[in-house]
């Protein structure tokens, strides 16, 4: 008899693991806009189980997804170095680029790309950010840690730093 009831428990729990996984696929398509056409492909995993996973909370749109599907801004695959005026990328090809944003997230890894330049610190942070040209026309934002809170902080640097950057890069023809 206590088989039957173990038995039944353990259908009940992974009745209750499929229902989780079925609210947290919902939630994902109710939440995450689905750009896979224009090269970023979907999470696999829930927002909650990435930030039990990583310990780190995923900051929300403020206007990426529209600028990609107005397709003023193109991904393109990771950046793996650069080579006189092209960039080159992790699948294999290189394109001309009016301006690389990194957007390195929590864990900078700036290392491998700007590290040869000495631009960074011991620490692997930027020696210059939110202000002056690190090297000509490498421009650092976001790097700030302040108690007004990180957000604000890197919209304050992207204002300043907007006519530096518009100064040293003409309109490209679309």
């Amino acid at each position: 008899m206590d088989g039957g009831l173990a038995g039944a428990r353990g259908q009940e729990a992974d009745g209750d693991r499929e229902h989780g996984r079925v609210a947290a696929g919902l939630q994902r398509r109710l939440t995450v806009p689905d750009l896979t056409r224009y090269g970023i492909p979907a999470p696999s995993d829930g927002l909650l189980a990435r930030v039990r996973r990583t310990g780190e909370v995923p900051l929300q749109d403020v206007g990426f997804v529209g600028a990609v599907r107005r397709r003023t801004v193109t991904p393109v695959a990771a950046v793996t170095g650069f080579e006189a005026d092209k960039v080159l990328l992790a699948d294999g090809s290189a394109i001309a680029a009016q301006a690389v944003i990194a957007a390195t997230g929590y864990r900078r890894g700036l290392e491998k790309m700007v590290g040869h330049l000495g631009v960074l610190d011991d620490s692997g942070m930027p020696r210059a950010h939110g202000g002056p040209p690190a090297a000509p026309g490498l421009f650092f934002l976001g790097y700030t840690v302040s108690l007004r809170g990180m957000l604000r902080d890197i919209a304050a640097d992207a204002r300043r730093l907007a006519p530096a950057v518009a100064r040293d890069y003409r309109v490209w023809p679309r």
